[in-house]
Parts: structure tokens; C-alpha cells; sequence
């Protein structure tokens, strides 16, 4: 199991694109279990920023009566169209079928239209197994909108593998951390000898000790770089994704919001 982790930095604010989905017909189906599929692809949709209004606020704004009539109406490209969409306030509407025409799978179809001239702004259709690749398709088709409505960018490949990196301050950690351990080993080692009165002559004793001192120190600095690239190591290795860390856009026409997501093992 992965946590996402998400970092999002909004870059500018900008009307959301506004969409209505007064509800898919279901033929061969129940009425409710249509339902279903209209609230899970006006979820989805929500994920990229847009704003959807669901079947029951469209229900509950207009009237179930109101809502049949202008969904009904034969003037699809203009009147009842656009007085739906005035009324709701959205910039499209969504419509299309779920139908059921044999024991197993569904037909689906999808068209959201323009609220001003019944123009389309995405038209799809399939068939699917079952109910879990109907809601696989909706939920692809939800991703395929928004990106050719300009409002998501798909991750660039290639990002940085954290978790693939680790090995370098690992590496460097162990080396710095041993050299650093050995001098200062060293350093004692000199210490305690001359503390006993060994391993250096009157003329050379102030050397020995200058030498010791300094390994001393060096040791210590190494140590110490070690340790801390030892915890980086660990750090990548954690906070590293598989895939690696990934940067998506959502955009809006007058800006977007930028993502960073990493996830955790």
C-alpha cells in the first residue's frame, strides 16, 4: 500500500470550467444504477478542477418535470440547450447512454456539448465487460477531457528516482564514516601511547602530537559527514516512489496549479 504525498503550488487563479450532468439515460438498466455511472464520471471530472453539477442539484434547481422537458427537447443544438445551461449557469452539459443489450456489458456513450451553441467538446463511446471496466472507461474518459481541454498535462517521464539514488550517499556515507572512525581510532592510539611514554622520541614529540590532533579532527569532521549522508540515504530510500517522483500541471486557460507527488512504500 502507497500514501501519496502531494505538494501543490497554485500559480494563478482562474475560472474553473463549469459542466452539467443532468443524468445519463439508462436503457435495459435501472434508473438508479445509472445514476451511479453520472455521479462517479462527475466525480472524476471534479479531480482536474472542473466544477460539476450533479444530478440531484440539477434536479433540485430546476424540477425533475423541468429538467425531463429540456432534456427531451428535439432542439438539441439550440433553444432548450442553452436555456438548460442558462439556468444551471455552466459553460456544458453532459449527456449520453448507458445501456445494457445483452446479459453481460454495457454500451456507453458520452457527449459534452457547449452550453452556448451546441458545439462538442468531447464525444465518446465504447463497450465494456462489466461494471468495473465501465467505471475504468469514465474515469479514462474524465482524464482524456481535461487534457484536451488544456486543464491537465501528463507527467513528464523520467523524473528523479529517489529511491534508485539512495545508494550514492549510502556509499558515501559508509566510506566517509569508516575513513573517519579509522583516524580517529588512530588518534587514540597515538593518545594512549603517549600517555604511557611510548611511540615518539623528545625531538619528534610535538610532531606526533600535531599529527594526532589532526587526524583527530578529520576523523571527526568524516564521521560526522557520514552520519549525515547515511540519514539522506535513508531519506531517499523512504520518500522515493516506483515510479519515481512525478510532476503534473493542472492548468486553467488563465493559469494552473503545479504538483509534485512522491509516494511512500
Amino acid at each position: 500500500m502507497t500514501l501519496p504525498l502531494a505538494a501543490l503550488v497554485v500559480l494563478s487563479a482562474a475560472a474553473p470550467l463549469k459542466l452539467a450532468a443532468p443524468g445519463l439515460q439508462a436503457v435495459g438498466i435501472e434508473e438508479k444504477r445509472a445514476q451511479v455511472f453520472t455521479d462517479f464520471l462527475a466525480q472524476q471530472l471534479s479531480q482536474y478542477g472542473i466544477r460539476v453539477t450533479t444530478q440531484a442539484e440539477v434536479q433540485a434547481l430546476l424540477g425533475l418535470e423541468r429538467q425531463k422537458q429540456l432534456l427531451g427537447c428535439s432542439d438539441e443544438a439550440g433553444s432548450c440547450m442553452a436555456e438548460l445551461a442558462g439556468a444551471l449557469g455552466v459553460d456544458g452539459l453532459i449527456t449520453g447512454n448507458v445501456a445494457r443489450l445483452d446479459k453481460e456489458g454495457f454500451v456507453l456513450t458520452l457527449k459534452i456539448v457547449r452550453a452556448n451553441d451546441a458545439s462538442a467538446m468531447g464525444n465518446y463511446s465504447s463497450r465494456v465487460a462489466d461494471d468495473a471496466a465501465a467505471f475504468d472507461w469514465m474515469a479514462a474518459r474524465a482524464k482524456d477531457f481535461a487534457v484536451a481541454q488544456g486543464l491537465y498535462r501528463e507527467p513528464e517521464p523520467g523524473g528523479v528516482h529517489l529511491r534508485g539514488l539512495s545508494w550514492v550517499p549510502l556509499a558515501v556515507g559508509v566510506v566517509a564514516a569508516g575513513v573517519g572512525a579509522g583516524l580517529l581510532g588512530e588518534s587514540y592510539s597515538v593518545a594512549s601511547k603517549l600517555q604511557r611514554g611510548e611511540g615518539a622520541s623528545p625531538d619528534s614529540l610535538d610532531a606526533t602530537i600535531s599529527g594526532a590532533s589532526t587526524r583527530q579532527v578529520l576523523g571527526a569532521v568524516l564521521v560526522g559527514v557520514g552520519a549525515a549522508a547515511l540519514v539522506t540515504a535513508v531519506v531517499f530510500f523512504i520518500t522515493g516512489s516506483d515510479p519515481p517522483a512525478q510532476v503534473a500541471a493542472l492548468l486553467t486557460p488563465n493559469g494552473g496549479v503545479f504538483s509534485a507527488a512522491w509516494r511512500l512504500p
